[in-house]
């Protein structure tokens, strides 16, 4: 099967959100926050951009027209912020503004060549000295504003931030509106992962899994991606290069999940995964290393079992695996067989569980307790 096929069986990965989300109370505060504050606040991390949203994509001559807008006094798009906690914020829309302001109170732009290197660097937080400094990735930001119709050249063109002089205190004090959204109840940060799927305004759907793993990071997200690029795993899906809408890692994570949370599932997944990966983030550095160790074991041993014997119409069937996983997962001496697993596909109840709803929490219980009779 070549990389742009489908790979996974779409019937099994794509009935995830069967339920209508919880109702939420949710408190949305505008505020007026200055360009100086702005730039306090990203430059000691409070305000942080998600993997997810996109690079950076503005030039040099749309970024020094918002600059010059705020230093007229024109209105500006208002930013849309979550909080995730006391003086921490999520970018929910907005990035392309923040991010211009930060740059030019900073003094550098980014290079066009390497927007994808700034991607990886905001994600450990805000950019440091060192990584401004390199000349490869970054430019000094002086304004260009330069239009080939005027007559006249525009006051603020070829201007730095050190170099506006009195209209420096113009801009620093000029206010921004955003908009910050809470979570009041149920307790917690539930809805923060409905807010990013709904409000944010990138222009491209994203994938459950895409979302979690800005929102809820964590060791336990770290060792997801770190196990999809594992030989073993890679061969038993029978793909190379992991998959670009993350599909393949949230299979381990949910299959993680059900393996040590099955006593408790109830639909919907979505939330069921949701509020797992919430949980983890609180999670000890011995817990996250033993369920690395138990997730290596299964994977090597379904991998021994064979790739074929988790294909369902020659594609990677999820349930099955996340079945055997689970049945797997406390026995540490535990092992598959190529015979056993293709036994539970053709077991009565695996087999109704797939026809309807099969995230369903009768359907789920009914695949475990299948596989508890035929694996190990």
């Amino acid at each position: 099967m070549s990389e742009g096929e489908d790979w996974v069986a779409s019937d099994e990965i794509d009935d995830l959100d069967e339920a209508t989300p919880t109702e939420f109370d949710i408190l949305s505060s505008p505020n007026d926050w200055n360009v100086l504050t702005i730039g306090n606040y990203m430059e000691a991390g409070a305000i942080q951009i998600p993997y997810f949203q996109r690079n950076y994509v503005w030039d040099i001559k749309r970024a020094s027209r918002l600059i010059e807008s705020l230093l007229v006094g024109l209105p500006v798009p208002q930013i849309f912020l979550y909080e995730e906690e006391r003086n921490r914020y999520l970018v929910i829309d907005g990035q392309q503004r923040l991010l211009t302001i930060y740059f030019y109170l900073k003094g550098r732009f980014p290079r066009p060549s390497r927007r994808g290197h700034l991607r990886a660097l905001l994600r450990n937080g805000p950019l440091d000295e060192a990584a401004l400094a390199d000349d490869s990735a970054f430019q000094d930001f002086a304004l260009n504003l330069s239009t080939p119709e005027s007559q006249s050249v525009n006051r603020f063109h070829k201007l730095k931030y050190t170099q506006l002089d009195t209209y420096k205190p113009t801009l620093d004090l000029r206010a921004l509106r955003n908009v910050v959204v809470k979570q009041v109840s149920p307790r917690g940060n539930d809805a923060m992962y409905e807010i990013f799927n709904r409000l944010n305004s990138g222009g491209v759907n994203l994938a459950p899994q895409e979302i979690r793993a800005s929102l809820y990071r964590s060791e336990l997200m770290s060792l997801i991606d770190e196990i999809n690029h594992d030989s073993s795993w890679r061969k038993l899906i029978g793909r190379q290069e992991p998959d670009s809408r993350m599909q393949d890692a949230e299979i381990l994570l949910r299959s993680v999940a059900l393996a040590m949370k099955s006593d408790i599932y109830s639909s919907p997944m979505t939330t069921f995964i949701n509020s797992f990966c919430v949980a983890a983030r609180g999670w000890p550095q011995d817990r996250a290393a033993d369920v690395e160790k138990r997730l290596r074991h299964v994977i090597e041993q379904c991998h021994q079992a064979g790739p074929e014997a988790f294909r369902r119409s020659g594609r990677f069937s999820p349930l099955l695996f996340e079945a055997v996983v689970a049945t797997l997962w406390a026995n540490s001496r535990a092992s598959v067989t190529y015979e056993q697993v293709i036994q539970l596909a053709a077991d009565e109840r695996f087999v109704n569980s797939l026809q309807e709803g099969s995230t369903k929490t009768v359907n789920v219980r009914a695949r475990l307790r299948a596989a508890a009779e035929h694996v190990g």
